[in-house]
């Protein structure tokens, strides 16, 4: 299995197996700390070959520099189905999250595994905002 997908981004919808991705973003600006994000979505596509059809467990977390959890991990039992004639598949998802939490400025990764294995990690940033100078 292959992660071809990962950002983080304002929203995103799967339509036919298609994603449409809007504002993907590595950098998010608050003026202070902690700072909640009220809504985001996390977009990722798969490629699995045809050997690795069935049901897989997914796991997506959000942790600090230091590796500790932000948020509460999202599971969820994917199955994957690999066409007649066809040597792979992907499966597209979008994982809405509301009210992330981020308590300091710096940098977050949003981690992917795939039956307990690292699958693939973005880095993102909470920084603050500057004043402007009048």
């Amino acid at each position: 299995m292959k992660l071809e997908i990962l950002t983080l981004c304002k929203a995103a919808v799967v339509e036919q197996g298609a994603i449409s991705i809007l504002s993907a973003m590595d950098r998010l600006v608050a003026t202070k700390v902690p700072s909640v994000v009220p809504r985001c979505s996390v977009a990722l596509r798969i490629r699995f070959e045809r050997i690795e059809a069935g049901e897989h467990e997914l796991r997506l977390q959000v942790v600090d520099a230091d590796g500790k959890s932000v948020m509460n991990p999202i599971q969820a039992r994917v199955p994957v189905q690999v066409a007649a004639g066809e040597r792979s598949s992907t499966l597209s998802l979008v994982i809405d999250v509301n009210g992330l939490s981020l308590p300091s400025f710096g940098e977050y990764s949003i981690d992917v595994a795939v039956d307990s294995h690292h699958l693939g990690s973005i880095p993102f940033f909470l920084a603050e905002a500057r004043a402007s100078g009048a």
